[in-house]
């Protein structure tokens, strides 16, 4: 039967299954459960899914045993005295109405059924009668009658389906759990009042679609499109394993209408996510909030499909292999909802140019705005030498933020999260606020589980610590405050390249014991000491003052990269003064 006729066919009985306000077990094109079709298909031997689709069905069961109908897009299969009957469309006209008595016993509906299936039996019916509400129309309708290369196999549709039967199990197995429920439309909804507004398969899909998203790169394969089209399409009660034959699926991911409807699913948005949901995994995170027993699972399963999306064209590139170990972070690491911890993320669309007008917009501050443009020269410039293939300088890009409150040190750390991100140092540049409770448990070893997920937070951004100098306080005689510190110190140093620690706090405080500087080292030094900290410090503020030579310069050879110049080296003398000093009280004291 052709594709027009199938959709004629199937517009026909939606309209039967609304006029007749037919319920289960009536089942419409694409709705009949897989357990269900395996059943018939046990009762009904002759009904051949490798060529019939089923559109229509009537789930009846006496003592487990099939007695009601199949109608697919050639045949109507039921049973009458315990004997399988077939009947081709074409013969549906002559059906008796007197073989349905026992199959549907409500009068009004088996005649209007009979009334339906004599009209198919003639052809008497309009294609155009009625829009199908099939989800499948935007990707099988307008396909052709000719033969087509078979892209998705047997096997890859196999294991496109398992998948796909395991996340709609977690879906089923969640809106069971009225625990989860409650709590998906407390965090969604931003209300105590529930309305079941939302499901655990709008937060699936969402979450398949972002990462299909996070490995789109041209060319796309058609196995990797069909993918995303299967799960959207299975995670809405819709299995394409199970209601489009093999060809049929063919057909339609090689049909030009394929692409354009994949732009919508790929567009789709079945929930508003921000702040701290922004670019997670929503269900992992969800789960994570309250340490679900499916945490695992899901995120496993993520990963497997994250990793089935990858290789589904043959191979997976060095660029996918790393984005991959992003997506495994984000399936099993899921970002958690912190306590006395703010998440600030990097408005879309920007660019960096956006980023330095907002900061010179900002009243005063011409001494930091030198430094960041100061810093901003010297990463271009190490970016320029990592394209030439020299060895950037190493240089983390911790700072220690210093003032009273309200002169702008949360203003500066966001605007430079935002600037990392722009010069390809942090791949997300977001911002975490925190403090000392945000940092310090109250129980032995407590602390340091609570500082690796502050900073696991902030992977690939900025976190900024208010009041640093309150770790190193501690009025009850206990030591979790410098637990803080040292863990926090460790994964500074751990995560040199992908984190950014701003330590913030008053003049006074930050000069106490937490932060500790050397005052005329070279003068006091005995025989032991040295102070490489101090050489290196120097280098890094030759190497600022070459970059910012270059900058200006078109264009910038490798020659140039690697030559420093006598204008690049400050007075020297001057320069260890001043780098192994803290502020202009203490120099006076020289």
């Amino acid at each position: 039967m052709s594709n027009g006729l199938t959709r004629a066919l199937e517009n026909l009985i939606e309209n039967l299954i609304e006029k007749n306000h037919l319920e289960k077990p009536f089942y419409g094109p694409g709705k009949l459960p897989a357990l269900k079709i395996l059943s018939i298909s046990n009762a009904l031997k002759q009904l051949n899914l490798s060529n019939e689709e089923i559109v229509f069905s009537y789930d009846k069961r006496n003592n487990d045993i099939f007695e009601g109908f199949i109608l697919s897009d050639k045949k109507l299969h039921y049973i009458l005295n315990n004997k399988p009957i077939v009947v081709p469309i074409v013969d549906l006209k002559n059906l008796n109405l007197e073989d349905f008595n026992t199959i549907i016993e409500d009068e009004t509906t088996r005649k209007a059924i009979l009334n339906v299936f004599e009209k198919i039996g003639k052809g008497n019916f309009d294609i155009s009668t009625k829009k199908s509400k099939d989800p499948l129309k935007e990707f099988t309708e307008n396909q052709t009658e000719t033969t087509v290369e078979i892209i998705i196999d047997e096997d890859f549709l196999a294991e496109s389906k398992l998948m796909g039967d395991q996340l709609y199990a977690f879906h089923t197995q969640l809106k069971g759990d009225s625990a989860f429920m409650d709590n998906l439309q407390k965090t969604l909804t931003k209300s105590a009042t529930l309305t079941n507004e939302f499901q655990p398969w709008h937060l699936i899909i969402q979450d398949i679609i972002l990462i299909y998203q996070k490995l789109e790169k041209e060319p796309i394969s058609v196995k990797q499109r069909f993918l995303l089209a299967y799960f959207f399409e299975k995670m809405q009660g819709n299995d394409m394993a199970e209601v489009l034959s093999l060809e049929r699926i063919n057909k339609m991911v090689q049909n030009e209408k394929f692409s354009a409807s994949l732009e919508k699913v790929k567009a789709a948005k079945f929930l508003e996510v921000g702040g701290e949901f922004k670019d997670q995994l929503i269900l992992p995170s969800l789960l994570s909030r309250t340490n679900h027993e499916l945490l695992t699972a899901v995120g496993t399963q993520y990963n497997r499909i994250a990793n089935f999306f990858a290789k589904a064209d043959g191979k997976i590139t060095d660029e996918e292999t790393s984005e991959l170990q992003k997506i495994s972070d984000l399936c099993l690491n899921p970002r958690k909802k912190l306590e006395n911890v703010k998440q600030t993320q990097v408005p879309e669309n920007e660019t960096l140019e956006d980023v330095l007008k907002e900061l010179n917009e900002l009243v005063g501050l011409n001494n930091i705005k030198k430094d960041i443009n100061d810093l901003i020269n010297f990463l271009k410039i190490q970016k320029l030498r990592e394209k030439e293939g020299l060895k950037p300088s190493d240089r983390a890009l911790h700072s220690v933020f210093i003032g009273p409150p309200g002169t702008g040190k949360t203003t500066i750390a966001r605007l430079l999260g935002r600037i990392f991100k722009h010069l390809g140092y942090l791949s997300s540049g977001h911002l975490v606020e925190t403090d000392r409770s945000g940092l310090v448990a109250g129980y032995v070893g407590q602390t340091a589980l609570k500082v690796d997920e502050v900073v696991k937070s902030a992977m690939n951004g900025v976190l900024f610590v208010d009041e640093a100098y309150s770790l190193a306080k501690d009025e009850f005689g206990r030591d979790f405050g410098n637990e803080a510190i040292e863990t926090l110190l460790k994964r500074m140093e751990d995560h040199r390249d992908d984190l950014a620690v701003i330590a913030a706090g008053y003049p006074d405080e930050m000069k106490g014991e937490t932060f500790i500087y050397f005052e005329g080292l070279y003068e006091r030094r005995n025989p032991a000491f040295g102070n490489a900290r101090v050489v290196r410090n120097l280098f890094e503020q030759i190497i600022a003052s070459q970059a910012n030579r270059l900058v200006s310069i078109t264009p910038i050879t490798r020659d140039l990269l690697m030559r420093i110049e006598e204008p690049d080296v400050p007075e020297v003398q001057a320069s260890i003064k001043n780098l192994m000093v803290f502020d202009e009280e203490e120099k006076s004291k020289e």
